[in-house]
């Protein structure tokens, strides 16, 4: 029979995209037990948008919606302009099992992808307006598709991953915007104005409303070590987790104006005969 395992928590930590455009926009470090000693990366920014943690090798991905994607260690060491190109970059992804970073731009209205060097920017996806959101679905194999989302189209879309394919995934309540996967539970979760929704990850079907109330949620993350669901609320100026079902709601912390956030859980694995 398959030894079990436990996870021992060492430290959880936020990364978060906040501030108004042009005002003190930029990227926040902060332990989850200690959210109000969080600290600003050096880094010049107009308006921070999606992040992205790699935590098997160390690094954070972030966007900035005037033209630029960034790169760096998660000390905010080694920080790396990526990509810099005429457009307005949002929600970004990772693929592990093909090295690429895909992203969402709102002002071209359309999904890319690219190396991890910088290079190589294809066109995945055009002509859905303003796409704020990428999230990917890879399965063991390397086989997958991707989610994106358009505020304006109020729907989620689903896309071969190499964007082919594109199609109405779920069609939103109000004004669709972050999404976040929860394979294990065989579910998608999005933000929808001031609620959050979750529904079926293979058919869009079994739409549940899991939480209201919020001023204005931009991005979501799923801590998948503790199975909670983290909220980037920009008008509420905090963030929040949850249970996945939207019970025990709590503040994660206070920010001014948060876009988006990112978790990094680094445990140490036991196991138990």
């Amino acid at each position: 029979m398959p030894t079990p395992q436990r996870y021992t928590d060492r430290q959880r930590d936020l990364f978060v995209t906040a501030g108004t455009q042009g005002q003190d926009s930029g990227l926040y470090k902060a332990r989850a037990d200690r959210p109000n000693q969080a600290v600003q990366f050096d880094v010049s920014m107009v308006s921070a948008m999606g992040v992205h943690v790699r935590s098997e090798f160390g690094e954070v991905y972030f966007c900035d919606e005037e033209k630029r994607i960034f790169r760096s260690n998660l000390d905010g060491s080694n920080m790396t302009t990526l990509y810099s190109y005429e457009g307005s970059p949002s929600g970004i992804d990772f693929d592990p099992s093909r090295k690429k970073i895909y992203w969402a731009d709102y002002e071209l209205d359309a999904i890319f992808r690219g190396d991890l060097n910088g290079e190589h920017i294809e066109t995945l996806v055009t002509d859905v307006e303003d796409v704020f959101d990428v999230k990917l679905h890879i399965n063991a194999d390397g086989s997958g598709h991707f989610f994106f989302s358009s505020p304006k189209k109020n729907a989620i879309y689903m896309a071969d991953i190499d964007g082919g394919h594109p199609h109405l995934f779920i069609q939103g309540v109000s004004s669709t915007r972050g999404i976040a996967l929860h394979q294990e539970s065989g579910r998608i979760f999005w933000a929808d104005s001031s609620d959050l929704y979750a529904g079926n990850i293979t058919t869009g079907g079994n739409r549940e409303h899991i939480a209201s109330g919020f001023g204005s949620i931009l991005f979501i993350e799923i801590d998948h070590y503790d199975g909670r669901l983290y909220v980037a609320d920009y008008e509420g100026n905090a963030i929040y987790s949850m249970g996945l079902d939207g019970s025990d709601i709590r503040k994660a912390m206070n920010v001014t104006s948060p876009r988006a956030v990112a978790i990094y859980t680094n445990v140490t694995r036991n196991e138990h005969s």
